[in-house]
C-alpha cells in the first residue's frame, strides 16, 4: 500500500486530528468533575489553545495546537492567552505548515517565536497511515463517533 505523500493540507488534517482528539479528552475530564480542573478551551483564527489550570505544570495539557502561517497576525493575541493562564505550555510547530525554509529570514514566523522567548525543546513526531476497511463486521458494542472541532 502507498501512503499519500505529506502535503502542507494532509500535515494539517493530521495536527487537527491530534488536537481533536485532546480537546475531546479535556472535555470529557471537564464533564466527569464538573470542571474542577478549569478547562478552558479558545481559538484564535484556526490555531486551538488548550489549558488545564489543576495541571499547570505540565505541557502535554497546555497547548497551542495547529498554528499556521495564516495565523501569524494571531501570534500577539495567542501568546497574550498563554501568558494569561499562566501555566506550562508548549507551542507545537509543525514545520509544514510554517515558513520553515532555510532563507525565510528574520522575519518569518519561526524568528518571531524565537524572538518571543520560545525556542524548541523537544521533538516529537506523528506516524499516519491509510485506514484499512475492516476484514471482519465490526461489532454492535463498537460505537465510532466523529469528533468535530
Amino acid at each position: 500500500m502507498q501512503l499519500p505523500l505529506l502535503t502542507r493540507d494532509l500535515a494539517f488534517r493530521v495536527e487537527t486530528a491530534e488536537a481533536a482528539c485532546l480537546k475531546a479528552k479535556l472535555l470529557a475530564l471537564m464533564e466527569d468533575d464538573g470542571d474542577a480542573h478549569d478547562v478552558v478551551t479558545a481559538r484564535l483564527g484556526r490555531t486551538i489553545l488548550l489549558s488545564v489550570q489543576s495541571r499547570r505544570h505540565n505541557p502535554s495539557y497546555n497547548r497551542v495546537m495547529c498554528f499556521t502561517q495564516e495565523d501569524e497576525g494571531h501570534l500577539d493575541g495567542i501568546l497574550q492567552w498563554v501568558r494569561d493562564k499562566d501555566v506550562r505550555f508548549w507551542f507545537d510547530v509543525v514545520p509544514a505548515l510554517v515558513n520553515a525554509a532555510p532563507g525565510a529570514g528574520e522575519g518569518s514566523v519561526l524568528h518571531r517565536l524565537a524572538a518571543a522567548g520560545l525556542i524548541p525543546t523537544c521533538f516529537m513526531n506523528v506516524v499516519y497511515t491509510v485506514p484499512l476497511e475492516p476484514k471482519h463486521p465490526s461489532s454492535p458494542d463498537l460505537i465510532v463517533e466523529e469528533i468535530d472541532l
